[in-house]
């Protein structure tokens, strides 16, 4: 069996206070027997055209910390976050056993285009934790071509970290609320593994942006169910508990403010 932390947290463009809420997270899943724990996409950096500084410099020691953290407690960590280089990229870190690797977004929205930038030649990896393989589709990637980042058996399960704008209306169908077509439901349902998604639960960024996410982070099972649904527009930890037959359990761990 494996058990992964889910981190629902809010988004912002303040890097201290991502920071501040990335680490209260992982002090909610210290003490528990979670294998992997996975934050939404420009987590640490928040998400927004707006964005701040997120130069490597400006986040080393954070991310120091991180990989620290995540040896000294045995977990992997999963965590995505915009990056400044010689361009601005939708990227991550995987932390596990005292090691860092960079995973990258490649499905970009036509906006995201306006200010995200792709590897040349990059290509999605699949990930293995203890015999389980498993891909980080961020957001969008998770409604495109269903077998552009890999085949089917390829792996176990999917982690989808995203900025997802579900409704509190939305039941997780093929057909949305307002009628559109949902195509990660379509997709889910030709995978045929468990997908487990990471949200953000509102947006707190000192823009002016109306629309943004709401919570709701979903987790479904190889049968394409709905098994569990985070809270709406609330910081929230939980954990799934899955193997390669079965979701056996999802619970809240803590919610908060």
């Amino acid at each position: 069996m494996i058990r992964i932390g889910v981190a629902q947290i809010k988004n912002s463009i303040d890097l201290k206070e991502n920071l501040k809420n990335v680490k209260k997270c992982l002090g909610i899943f210290q003490d528990t027997n979670v294998d992997l724990v996975l934050f939404p996409e420009c987590s640490l950096s928040g998400f927004s055209a707006k964005i701040g500084e997120c130069s490597l410099d400006s986040m080393n020691s954070y991310l120091d910390e991180l990989k620290l953290w995540s040896k000294l407690n045995k977990k992997m960590l999963i965590l995505p976050t915009a990056l400044r280089e010689d361009k601005i990229y939708n990227t991550g870190f995987a932390f596990h056993n005292g090691t860092m690797e960079r995973f990258y977004k490649v499905g970009l929205t036509e906006s995201e285009k306006q200010f995200f930038s792709v590897p040349v030649g990059y290509k999605k990896k699949v990930f293995t934790l203890k015999g389980y393989k498993f891909i980080s589709l961020i957001c969008l990637e998770a409604q495109l071509n269903p077998e552009l980042y890999f085949s089917y058996g390829d792996v176990d399960f999917i982690l989808w970290p995203g900025y997802w704008g579900w409704e509190k209306s939305d039941k997780w169908e093929a057909i949305k609320s307002n009628g559109e077509e949902n195509f990660v439901f379509t997709n889910s349902a030709m995978w045929s593994v468990p997908l487990i998604q990471s949200n953000f639960a509102y947006n707190d960024l000192g823009d002016d942006r109306v629309k943004g996410p709401h919570g709701l982070s979903i987790v479904v099972d190889k049968e394409n169910d709905l098994k569990f649904r985070a809270s709406y527009e609330q910081q929230e930890c939980f954990v799934v508990e899955l193997d390669k037959k079965k979701i056996y359990n999802c619970y809240s761990l803590e919610k908060f403010d």
